[in-house]
């Protein structure tokens, strides 16, 4: 909840950075159309020419994972779900306008006044429910965008939000941002997840990120493959609760097997059941994640171990050297 607060407020820090929208989002519809679920239809609709956006990407992610969650649970029985991305103008400065709607069940005049307020909710009190578009509202004020909803009861729901162009751009800075978006990772991973609909999702963000991964489905077959692989396995992306072997217990049997490997989990769970399990909040990428985080959260842990390696390298030849 603390998590929610400080994002609404707006103080935790965004890192700003060159987005291209329609990229952003084609790479996250496999996520949205898990999070909507098979009985809601997933359409994207991108003008030919979208200028960019400077905003925190991991962010601009949440917003969306957020506003699906709200149409999901707008659409019980199933229904239309569309991200609609326009280029236009507005007091002549360019926009960038992006129109989410649902064919859920609408609001009255009266759950849109309180729409974007912490706290508030239509649904069962919950230590986190009210935040969602809450913290959508937020992001969008902190990105210096604009959002404003229509809806009717029984007619669906659309969001607008207008967030501005990045109108005029240096040629070396769209290039360093394009350069930046390419997949430049050659680490190989080992993917541990049970649940095949989240594996092949995770297994595609890290394949686009140029990854080698590993597949293992369960813990024992990741055990199979700590043994047996014969390069190196450069990090270990394991669920934490799994059938037969879970994944802290992978990972101790796995540090003895490859110790050099970079051991991160996934989980959903509660921060009091990761404590109980012995899992330092900084190994732990939190369900649900969007693209950006995970491949975030990989690229850093993977760059701080190669650093880690660097210095323990230094130190131990310094070491020869003076014995020497």
């Amino acid at each position: 909840m603390t998590q929610h607060m400080l994002r609404f407020s707006r103080t935790e820090s965004a890192e700003p950075k060159l987005v291209a929208l329609p990229s952003l989002i084609e790479g996250m519809v496999p996520l949205l159309q898990r999070q909507l679920g098979l009985d809601i239809a997933l359409e994207t609709i991108m003008a030919t020419e979208v200028p960019l956006v400077k905003a925190d990407p991991i962010e601009l992610e949440r917003m969306f994972v957020n506003l699906a969650a709200n149409a999901r649970d707008a659409m019980p029985r199933g229904g239309n779900f569309r991200i609609e991305v326009q280029s236009i103008t507005q007091d002549a400065e360019p926009v960038v306008r992006i129109i989410v709607t649902d064919s859920g069940c609408g609001m009255d005049a009266g759950t849109q006044a309180h729409l974007f307020e912490p706290f508030f909710t239509t649904k069962r009190p919950d230590p986190v429910t009210g935040f969602g578009l809450a913290t959508v509202y937020g992001i969008v004020m902190q990105s210096h965008g604009t959002i404003r909803v229509a809806s009717e009861v029984g007619q669906g729901t659309s969001f607008t939000i207008d967030l501005p162009a990045v109108a005029e751009l240096d040629a070396q800075v769209v290039k360093h941002a394009v350069q930046q978006a390419k997949p430049c990772a050659t680490e190989t991973v080992l993917l541990v997840e049970n649940e095949l609909v989240s594996f092949s999702l995770i297994q595609s963000i890290l394949l686009q990120q140029g990854y080698r991964v590993l597949e293992a489905h369960d813990g024992f077959q990741a055990l199979r493959i700590g043994r047996s692989y014969g390069s190196q396995i450069h990090a270990v992306l394991a669920n934490v609760v799994m059938q037969g072997v879970d994944g802290r217990t992978l990972g101790m049997a796995l540090r003895f097997m490859r110790p050099d490997s970079l051991l991160l989990y996934m989980s959903d769970s509660p921060d009091e059941t990761l404590s109980q399990r012995g899992l330092p909040a900084h190994t732990v990428l939190r369900k649900p994640f969007t693209p950006t985080m995970l491949a975030q959260k990989l690229r850093n842990a993977l760059d701080r171990a190669a650093e880690a390696g660097q210095a323990r390298a230094t130190v131990k030849a310094a070491i020869r050297e003076s014995n020497g």
